[in-house]
């Protein structure tokens, strides 16, 4: 790890810390600063192609988060070095006016029985937090890290919030065959498939030609052979 993009202004620092305790971003803390690190920051050659690409990361999950409502807040801040000895550089690269990341997250309720004494109602509450906690923390790292993973699977969940017309129905098939070859067919079964092939041959498409339908379909047949 040579380089570190310090945060502030954390709303969450516990979920945010859980949601990027795996590769490729996470967190360095400390006593009093918190620092974003990630693979990607190592194959840069300028502080500021650093602190773009964590402004991309930060923008990644906000767009991705946002649609399952948390409350999470922070800011970039500068960028360090850290050296072969242990040591810390000082600032090598200042933000000007950094950009901040809002994320919000809906609680939801529960029902108490009214007879449970004071204790008990308070102890089903702290789980009841906790299981929406981890809920929503599995919910947001589901769809956050592979998009900071992988641009394809970025692009799946950018057509997901759009209206699912044949046309991005197949633009999706093709980012995820690309990952997976052929053993995307073997995730569904033949008629599946073939109910598949017969929605991106919809004559109610106006999107496509007919051209570009039959050369799908021929493809997909193909495919799935």
């Amino acid at each position: 790890m040579r380089w570190l993009v310090e945060i502030t202004d954390i709303i969450d620092k516990r979920f945010l810390t859980d949601l990027l305790s795996k590769k490729p971003v996470g967190l360095v803390l400390e006593e009093n600063r918190t620092y974003l690190i990630s693979d990607d920051f190592e194959s840069l050659a300028t502080c500021s192609e650093i602190w773009m690409r964590a402004s991309e990361i930060r923008d990644v999950i906000s767009e991705i988060s946002s649609g399952v409502g948390a409350d999470l807040s922070f800011k970039l801040g500068n960028v360090y070095e850290q050296k072969e000895d242990g040591s810390r550089s000082g600032t090598v690269f200042r933000s000007g006016s950094p950009p901040v990341l809002r994320l919000s997250v809906n609680g939801g309720g529960w029902t108490i029985t009214p007879e449970i004494s004071e204790e008990e109602r308070l102890r089903l509450e702290v789980e009841q937090l906790e299981r929406e906690y981890q809920n929503k923390l599995t919910l947001v790292s589901f769809r956050v890290l592979p998009a900071l993973r992988d641009e394809r699977a970025l692009e799946v969940y950018r057509y997901l919030q759009q209206d699912l017309n044949t046309e991005r129905m197949y633009k999706i098939y093709e980012l995820i065959e690309d990952d997976l070859g052929r053993k995307l067919h073997s995730l569904a079964s033949k008629n599946a498939w073939k109910r598949f092939r017969g929605s991106v041959n919809h004559p109610k498409d106006s999107g496509m030609t007919q051209d570009t339908r039959l050369h799908r379909v021929n493809l997909l047949q193909i495919q799935c052979l």
